[in-house]
This record gives C-alpha cells, structure tokens and sequence, in this order.
C-alpha cells in the first residue's frame, strides 16, 4: 500500500497559487491555469493528458482539490518520479469527494494495467447516502448557532481555522472538510458570515452522518450569503487550504459515532441546560 501523499508544504502553496489565478472563483478553466503549468515545460500533450487526470469530474475545468492533483503530478514528472504521464489517475491521489466518480468511469473500461488495484463494483461501497437535505431541523440549528456564536469575531466572521477543534471530533476526510467551506465560501474569503457559517455546519453534520457533500448550494441560499457583506481585516490564519487527510475513527465505546457537535460543544462547556441537544 502506497505511502505517497500531498504534504501540508505542498497545498499552502497550491492554494496561494490557485487563489491567486482563480479570481474569487471556485474553478480554474484552461486559460487561467495555462501560465502555470506551463512553467513546468512539459510537452503540449503531457500537459494536456495530466488536465484529463485531474479533471476527475471532467467539467472543463479544475477546483482546488483537482488543482493540487495536477500540480502533484507535474511535480513528480519534473523530478522523475513518472517516466511519463500515468495512464491512470494513481489510487492515493483520487480525492475521497470523487471517488464515486472514479468509480462510475472505471466501470465503462477496461482496466488499462493489471497492476493497478481493482476498484469497487459500485459508487455505494465509498458508504455515503445522496439526496443531501438542505432542510436545518430546529434542534440542529440551534446547535450550529452555539457553535457559530462560540467562534466568531467581533466583526460576525468565522475563520476556518477557529473550527480545528471540532473537525477533530468529525467523522470527516479532511479533503471533504475543505469542499464544503468552498461551497459557502466562493470568494475565498478569510472568513464566512452567520449564514454560510450555518450552511457549512449543515453539511459537515450531513457528511458526519453519512451523507455525500453536495455539488453546490441552491441560489436562493447562496444569494444570503452576500447580504449586509462588508470589507474587514482579521488576523492572518495560516491558509485557507490547511487540510488534506483521511477520515478519523471517532465511534464511541458503543460502537456508534457521536452526534454532530456534541463532543465539541462539551468543551465549550454547551450542553443540554443551555438548550442545545
């Protein structure tokens, strides 16, 4: 089993060159990212098939998780690690949120090397559940309220980075984690307002239960986002893309994971007299 994996050093600096092309948007197309890769002086046809690689949803385009695939790849061919570009997208770099997708492709083909692992019969064995609810139940919203309250600046923003302590208490990739902040987060701001913080905590409990990150938020939702936005400076946090990882094990000693939130709310000293359940 490969050890190979993207170090933190490496998706700092994806995401400072990715922000810094993406324009506030969650999407590099062609003409944004060519300068960059160019710079690599590969050949036209490497880059071309390294795009088809890590444009796993194959949409044209790449987001962040797409673009640190396709930076990791140049970087071993630069340094030798690939004699050419891999006919395949190697298995320790599929990123968990698109797997299924892997999957769904490898079904339609032959497996082009015997080497390469099998992968699974179905998009069902990566254990996530579709039809992701928007729908916050009053007990759930309550309990993002407490967190969002417990977190923000004097301004009404959350980093991402005040969060860290509750991620650890997730049942979720940390790849996973950082798709759904860009979901609520498409400008690539330091930090997001009371609705997207709420919006980003629905997901996190969704994907902690079981259920797929969604593709994007419904416009009507997304539109909120926006209102009463002002200009503001907070301390600088690392970075916005801090997490790459593989999903923690944090089932309790009855074999059943713990609800969103709760462990992290205990130690924020929240719990059920304060009216969060």
């Amino acid at each position: 089993m490969s050890n190979k994996k993207i170090e933190q050093w490496e998706v700092e600096r994806y995401w400072e060159i990715f922000a810094s092309l993406a324009n506030g948007s969650t999407h590099l197309d062609g003409n944004q990212a060519a300068s960059v890769l160019k710079n690599s002086q590969l050949r036209d046809d490497q880059l071309e098939r390294v795009w088809d690689l890590a444009d796993v949803d194959s949409d044209g385009k790449l987001d962040f998780e797409e673009f640190c695939v396709a930076m990791r790849i140049i970087f071993d061919l630069v340094n030798g690690e690939y004699p050419d570009v891999p006919a395949t997208l190697p298995k320790w770099l599929v990123p968990s949120s698109k797997a299924h997708l892997i999957t769904a492709a490898s079904a339609l083909r032959d497996p082009p090397y015997q080497s390469f692992p099998s992968p699974p019969t179905s998009p069902e064995e990566d254990g996530l559940k579709d039809n992701f609810d928007w729908y916050m139940s009053p007990t759930d919203k309550s309990k993002y309220d407490a967190i969002y309250t417990a977190n923000k600046s004097r301004s009404g923003y959350l980093s991402f980075d005040s969060l860290e302590p509750l991620y650890s208490s997730l049942d979720v990739p940390d790849t996973d984690i950082r798709s759904a902040w860009n979901l609520v987060n498409p400008n690539a701001g330091e930090g997001i307002g009371k609705d997207a913080a709420l919006a980003f905590l629905h997901i996190l409990n969704n994907r902690h239960e079981g259920f797929r990150i969604p593709r994007s938020v419904p416009p009507s939702l997304r539109a909120t986002f926006e209102q009463g936005k002002i200009d503001y400076q907070v301390d600088r946090v690392r970075s916005p893309a801090q997490r790459w990882g593989s999903a923690r094990d944090e089932d309790t000693s009855t074999g059943r994971k713990t609800k969103f939130g709760d462990t992290y709310l205990s130690r924020l000293g929240v719990n059920k007299d304060s009216g969060i359940k």
